[in-house]
């Protein structure tokens, strides 16, 4: 359903049902002390909250269909849901476990990605990935909200969520995907249009771009599966 959510833009339904079916679940399941739990359930409240409003609003005065009108009310608080994320995600970490080289969740992602290069082990490398994470996480929290910087917030936030999430530990594929979400609500519509027309001029159609996007993201998300393990899960059932 997700998968086909990013491929077809328009059913935006499926954004609905899941964001629905996730807030039942985190109830069902609570308490938790999740966090990758309890963004997602933030980000199911405010889609719901979105979708409600922008139908209630159908009939207004503005242009466009009621889920572009969805995004415009759900990106405002969703850009500030990211900030408090990142606040609170901070703060949270400044505590002795984190600050552990032996028990650090940081340490523990640093030596996931270093062990193919024999440093898994190398005590600068634990620091530096503790420290980094104050550093990263700050700079992207106060830089986003900076029209003139904003592009340098999410240029180094952007791949680090990548790369904590590629490593598979715990839950951090699931909480990267649900904060790239957030990141590109700090993208304006102008961003999406512009890139669209550059593909346009690429291709010289503006259906076939279309088409040619939806089967890189096919093409990608195909290849995350594969890179995962979920086919190879699927044929031992």
């Amino acid at each position: 359903m997700s998968c086909a959510g990013v491929l077809l833009p328009r059913l935006y339904g499926v954004l609905i049902v899941n964001s629905l079916m996730f807030l039942l679940y985190f109830v069902l399941n609570s308490p938790t002390a999740s966090n990758n739990q309890t963004l997602g359930f933030s980000v199911s409240i405010l889609v719901l909250a979105g979708a409600a409003i922008a139908f209630a609003r159908r009939t207004g005065a503005r242009e466009g269909p009621w889920r572009d009108e969805m995004f415009r009310v759900i990106a405002g608080p969703g850009r500030w849901l990211l900030a408090i994320m990142y606040f609170y995600g901070i703060y949270h970490k400044i505590n002795a476990d984190f600050l552990n080289t032996e028990v650090s969740c940081a340490v523990a992602l640093y030596q996931l990605l270093a062990m193919n290069f024999g440093l898994a082990d190398w005590i600068v490398g634990k620091y530096a990935a503790i420290y980094a994470t104050f550093f990263i996480e700050g700079i992207a929290m106060i830089l986003l909200f900076s029209p003139r910087y904003r592009l340098i917030g999410i240029i180094i936030g952007v791949p680090f969520h990548i790369i904590i999430g590629w490593t598979g530990y715990a839950y951090y594929m699931e909480f990267s995907t649900i904060v790239l979400v957030l990141y590109a609500m700090f993208l304006p519509r102008v961003a999406f249009e512009r890139a669209f027309e550059a593909a346009t001029r690429m291709v010289g159609d503006p259906a076939r771009a279309a088409l040619l996007g939806r089967l890189l993201l096919g093409g990608i998300f195909l290849g995350f599966l594969a890179m995962t393990g979920v086919f190879a899960d699927i044929g031992n059932i």
